[in-house]
């Protein structure tokens, strides 16, 4: 349901606005939470059944696939930013990166499982998805998204701050 309210004199945008605010009803926020909250859980599902599909053609356990993911997030930084150790450690602390990282390790684990065939070896499937996620080729057609970068630079800039307010 949407209401019609009128805006305060305050509001630089008033003039074009025409002095009408146009607000959404709880129910329809609480609607659109549940679908978020409904799509977030979709996706959560579909990272654990990728998981499990590549941890059983790999012989892997829970612990060597989120390790592996780990250290390739880590060896990609590394690769990204080689000259920026300080902006490469403030973003292996985001959250925001590690999402970005686990959404994109989704996509090649849904190629890598599309691709490989049944009656390949061991040694091939490792040797596939060892190479699809190798952060050196993948620097080469990979980049964080703005979102990403953004967020990394606030920390560090937020940082450089209070540096510089503690010297003082």
């Amino acid at each position: 349901m949407v209401s019609v309210g009128f805006l305060t004199n305050k509001n630089p945008l008033r003039s074009s606005a025409r002095g009408v605010r146009i607000t959404e009803s709880n129910s329809s926020q609480s609607a659109k939470v549940n679908i978020m909250a409904t799509l977030i859980q979709q996706q959560q599902q579909k990272a654990l059944t990728l998981k499990q599909q590549v941890c059983a053609l790999l012989d892997w356990d829970d612990e060597q696939y989120a390790t592996f993911q780990y250290e390739m997030g880590l060896a990609y930084l590394q690769e990204y930013i080689p000259n920026d150790a300080h902006g490469a450690d403030q973003l292996t602390r985001s959250k925001v990166y590690w999402r970005w990282w686990t959404n994109l390790w989704m996509q090649r684990d849904e190629i890598f499982l599309n691709e490989v065939q049944d009656n390949w070896s061991l040694e091939d499937r490792l040797y596939i998805y060892l190479d699809s996620n190798n952060p050196s080729l993948l620097v080469g057609t990979t980049r964080p998204n703005a979102v990403v970068m953004e967020e990394s630079y606030k920390v560090m800039i937020q940082q450089f701050i209070d540096d510089v307010n503690q010297t003082a």
